[in-house]
């Protein structure tokens, strides 16, 4: 009942609410409202913090990316062929001596994991290179 009446959480719904008929509406802006613009994970620059020196730089919209192909159908046929052919990695849920890396790190989530270790079994790479790790004790470099 204290939910209910809580502003903050009539905020937080409404909100929610606009976000969903927003991207029913503009198809293009899903995956870009989950951080906003300028955020280190968006791909959209945040176009109010240019400065007045700044404004000759293009808009870097949604509707920018209308006319660009994914290739979802590809991206997501690749998916499974790594599902198909390599087994879920196993680690511990919290970090222990001997692993560095545990299932409920929010920087570096299982999926991700799957992802990476499948990519690299898969297209066996000769070299990698890691850009912005912030943990130099931990390299993904060969």
């Amino acid at each position: 009942m204290k939910t209910i009446f809580n502003p903050k959480s009539y905020f937080r719904f409404i909100r929610k609410r606009l976000e969903e008929r927003k991207l029913r509406l503009q198809p293009n802006l899903r995956g870009v409202v989950c951080y906003p613009p300028g955020h280190f994970y968006s791909p959209l620059l945040d176009i109010e913090s240019l400065g007045p020196n700044d404004s000759n730089l293009p808009f870097d919209g949604a509707e920018w990316w209308e006319h660009i192909n994914f290739r979802s159908g590809e991206q997501r046929s690749y998916y499974e062929d790594l599902l198909d052919r390599f087994p879920l990695p196993t680690f511990p849920t919290q970090k222990t001596d001997s692993k560095r890396y545990f299932t409920e790190n929010g920087w570096f989530p299982l999926s991700d994991a799957f992802t990476l270790s499948g990519i690299i079994q898969k297209e066996k790479p000769r070299r990698i290179v890691e850009v912005g790790e912030m943990d130099p004790k931990i390299k993904t470099s060969g």
